[in-house]
């Protein structure tokens, strides 16, 4: 008996074996962000006990991590991997280059945006970036710094594709459903311009470095107004002081009207900003935003078409607030 339960456990341990597979991250990711499609199903291992957050083990799992897993998110589930805890957040930062080094080895034509994300307590984020000739795609997987129980957490993060619904009465012929783990961006070739509405834009995204103070009156009506344009206004969206600058460009407008003037104000958009930004549209139509080229995790301008009901349109610039996140 003992003989056929010891020659059972080498079986199961075999088997265990070829269903998981322990490999570099350079050698996974692209598994990693194909799996993602499908809410990494395929990496599913079995829920992991004693969890805050209801986590599976993975069956890939990344060679130099502590621990590799699965957690559930609102929409699907996240691939992370745990490179553990540091006393401070300097050795945090000294392993997290540690493994940018490593996969720029493997990927040369790979960078990353290092910003810190405010939440309760910073989080600091180093997000992949695949660099092409004419733009870059800025991936939401990254490296990542959080602190939790006085302890600096390195984790490498690859959220599950959210599936997006894109199709908009006027604005798309047929239902069309993205899957988004990346966002593809491409420069802006042109130097800047010099017209009124140009030199103007670039004052208000001067003045988002301070959160539109300068601009700030009794009401949310701005004090200052960009050339060709009234009536625009501050708005906090989320109540914390985190204000956007907003130029109404069309209220109520039909299909027709607000396509033609969305073409007119891109390229008008794209004068006052020049070659040291990058552009991407949403696959609708409803939505491009412009991003600098060397810091692409901060949205600058965004312009944006709003669906009001009965075939109208709003469409409006917003100039986003550029303050320090920690």
């Amino acid at each position: 008996m003992r003989k056929k339960l010891t020659f059972l456990a080498i079986i199961l341990v075999a088997s265990q074996a070829v269903i998981s597979q322990k490999i570099s991250l350079c050698q996974a990711f692209e598994k990693i962000q194909t799996a993602s499609q499908n809410s990494f199903s395929d990496f599913n291992n079995g829920v992991k006990e004693s969890s805050l957050v209801k986590s599976y083990f993975s069956k890939l799992e990344i060679a130099e991590a502590t621990e590799t897993i699965l957690q559930d998110n609102s929409w699907g589930k996240d691939f992370i991997a745990k490179y553990g805890e540091f006393e401070t957040e300097s050795e945090a930062q000294r392993k997290v280059e540690e493994l940018t080094k490593s996969f720029t080895s493997c990927f040369p034509v790979c960078s990353f945006s290092n910003y810190y994300e405010k939440t309760i307590y910073p989080i600091q984020k180093f997000n992949f970036i695949l660099n092409t000739e004419g733009g870059f795609r800025y991936y939401d997987a990254c490296f990542r710094i959080s602190y939790l129980g006085k302890k600096y957490n390195v984790e490498f993060f690859f959220p599950s594709a959210e599936r997006r619904d894109y199709s908009m009465d006027g604005f798309l012929d047929s239902k069309t459903l993205i899957v988004a783990i990346y966002t593809d961006y491409f420069y802006l070739k042109s130097t800047a311009d010099n017209q009124p509405f140009s030199v103007d834009l670039r004052k208000v995204i001067a003045e988002s470095k301070t959160g539109f103070k300068a601009f700030r009156g009794t009401d949310i009506m701005a004090s200052f107004n960009v050339s060709g344009y009234e009536l625009c206004y501050l708005e906090d969206e989320n109540q914390i002081l985190d204000f956007h600058y907003v130029i109404p460009v069309a209220l109520k407008g039909s299909v027709e009207l607000v396509g033609k003037l969305k073409n007119e104000v891109a390229q008008k958009l794209i004068g006052a900003l020049g070659s040291e930004y990058a552009v991407n549209e949403s696959p609708d139509g409803m939505f491009a935003k412009f991003v600098y080229k060397n810091r692409p995790h901060h949205e600058v301008v965004s312009l944006m078409v709003t669906d009001k009901g009965a075939g109208k349109y709003n469409l409006m610039i917003k100039v986003n607030a550029d303050m320090p996140k920690k």
